[in-house]
């Protein structure tokens, strides 16, 4: 429980804290995740398990690649403009600034999701 007669300072420390303590823990259960997932993986191939691994690999690498390119940061800026607007009671302005962002995001998931189809060999 926070202390209601900590300054500033150590309410943000603690915050800070906080949220590092839930991010470590998605990042391991993340990993342990893609560890078990393996196991399945690798009885379903049998045999064939490095070489499916290595063509898995390939693809994902070229996903991955476009999928950070869709989506670029602009959910972080848009949730930061969109809090700035409603800190200053401009509810409307943030409204319409999340709709063109979404807008925004889908375009560019569209525009890379062609750029993948139409390069594939």
């Amino acid at each position: 429980m926070i202390d209601n007669r900590q300054s500033p300072t150590e309410k943000s420390r603690d915050q800070m804290l906080s949220g590092s303590a839930w991010m470590t823990a998605g990042s391991i259960l993340s990993r342990f995740l893609g560890a078990v997932y393996i196991i399945p993986w690798g009885i379903w191939f049998g045999n064939d398990f490095f070489q499916a691994n290595a063509l898995y690999g390939l693809g994902y690498n070229i996903y991955s690649f476009f999928l950070i390119a869709a989506i670029a940061g602009i959910p972080s800026a848009i949730a930061k403009q969109v809090a700035h607007y409603n800190a200053l009671n401009e509810y409307g302005v943030g409204v319409r600034l999340y709709k063109r962002g979404l807008v925004l995001a889908v375009f560019t998931g569209l525009i890379c999701a062609v750029i993948l189809y139409l390069g594939r060999p």
